[in-house]
Order: structure tokens, then sequence, then C-alpha cells
């Protein structure tokens, strides 16, 4: 599970990192800005528009990872699906808050507020989406080990 947890992580941080720099080219370009697409916020904190930019990267790749890499708490067997699904809700929400105070996107309470609200819809849009793919999966199995028995497969 360790290993397995591992590579989500890497393709996590890889996603994470290109769904932010993607989300940030956007807003440059949307904004006729003709520097790299760097927070504000980071480039006050560092004072170099390259470091700002290395870091961007660093905290949407780490959005990323552990997004995926918690799908990991879905694995442990003594967990309910209940609680693997709040723990890994709340510990994307939390890395999500985190990383996005630190790109200088929470400044108020207003945008505290939009952040989770947002973070909440996109998790459970993605999780539906997920329960439904694998429902249709479960189903199809289940009628193929069906039509299997009918042909008196069974075991002796």
């Amino acid at each position: 599970m360790f290993v397995t947890t591992l590579k989500r992580a890497g393709i996590g941080f890889l996603i994470g990192f290109a769904a932010g720099e993607s989300v940030m080219l956007v807003s440059a370009l949307l904004t006729s800005q003709k520097t790299l697409p760097v927070s504000s916020f980071l480039i006050g904190i560092t004072d170099d528009s390259n470091a700002s930019f290395l870091l961007q990267m660093l905290l949407t790749g780490i959005i990323g990872a552990i997004s995926y890499a918690g799908v990991s708490f879905y694995d442990i067997r003594k967990w309910s699906s209940i609680k693997s699904y709040i723990i890994h809700f709340l510990t994307v929400l939390a890395t999500c808050l985190t990383c996005t105070y630190f790109l200088g996107l929470l400044s108020n309470l207003s945008e505290l507020l939009t952040e989770i609200v947002v973070v909440s819809l996109l998790y459970f849009l993605v999780w539906y989406i997920r329960y439904n793919y694998c429902r249709e999966l479960t189903q199809k199995l289940n009628s193929m080990q069906e039509e299997w028995r009918k042909h008196d497969h069974s075991p002796n």
C-alpha cells in the first residue's frame, strides 16, 4: 500500500502542477499579464518572480499529491466507507486551504468561505462521478458472474 500511495502522490503532483499552472496561465491571459503567471503575493514574499514561480509550482503540486495519495484512505479495510470519505475530504480541504493561503489567494473571510464551498462542490462532483463509474463497473461484473454461473461453471 505504501508504494501505491507514493505512486499516487507522484501522479497527483503532476496533475496538481499542470492544473494549477493552467489556471494561473488562463488568469494571466485574461488579465493581459506580460510576466510569468505568478501570484503577486508570492512575488512579495520572495522578491523574485522565478523563485515565486517555482514555489507556486510546488504548492499546486502538493495539492494534487496529497489529494490523490489520500485515495489510499479507501484501501484501509478496517475503515468504513464514510470514515474514509470524511477523512479524505478533510485532508483535501485542509491541504487546499493551506496551499491557497500561501499562494496569496485567501485574504478575507469571504474568500475563505468561497474556497470551502468550491472545494466541497468539486470534491463531491469527482466523488459522484467515481461512484457512478464504480457502480456501473460492479453491475457489469455481477452480470458477467451471473452469466458464467448459468453455464454451470460452479465450483465442485
